[in-house]
């Protein structure tokens, strides 16, 4: 369409008649003129204040504010807890890393099992030794020791 122009008028569709999609605006006026009458509500005139809603629509207004506000708490509670696991897999992270450091440099280090062990047995044979009574050579034959009092 070139500017300038007005588009065409539209042409009312007879009363009767109905596109595949919409019915008629008889049609739907007839339904709902049959629900409101099935189902009453408080009409008031333009200038008077609105009627109060039914017991059965304040309790549903009440309990969806209710709902509401548990919904608004959880959503509080859920981000909070999303920022702890987020807190604690950054802190177990970086525990895996200080465990795989440590690990990487002990197994850069020699074996210190073998050594340790070989040290204690030599000190316990030395303690046994310290431990065992000694024998002195006195012509030909091995003496028990004599205990001697002065050091």
């Amino acid at each position: 369409m070139a500017r300038g122009t007005a588009p065409p008028p539209k042409q009312p569709l007879p009363p009767d008649k109905k596109t595949s999609v919409f019915p008629s605006l008889a049609e739907t006026a007839l339904k709902a003129a049959s629900r409101f009458s099935a189902h009453p509500l408080s009409v008031s005139s333009p200038g008077a204040p609105p009627a109060l809603p039914s017991p059965q629509v304040a309790a549903l207004q009440q309990e969806n504010a209710s709902l509401r506000q548990q919904l608004a708490a959880q959503g509080s509670l859920l981000e909070a807890q999303k920022t702890e696991i987020t807190s604690l897999q950054a802190q177990l992270s970086a525990l895996e890393q200080k465990l795989e450091a440590a690990l990487d440099h002990l197994s850069t280090l020699p074996s210190r099992t073998m050594p340790l062990i070989k040290s204690l047995h030599f000190c316990e044979e030395i303690q046994a030794a310290i431990k065992r009574p000694k024998r002195v050579w006195r012509g030909g034959y091995i003496a028990a020791p004599t205990l001697s009092t002065s050091s």
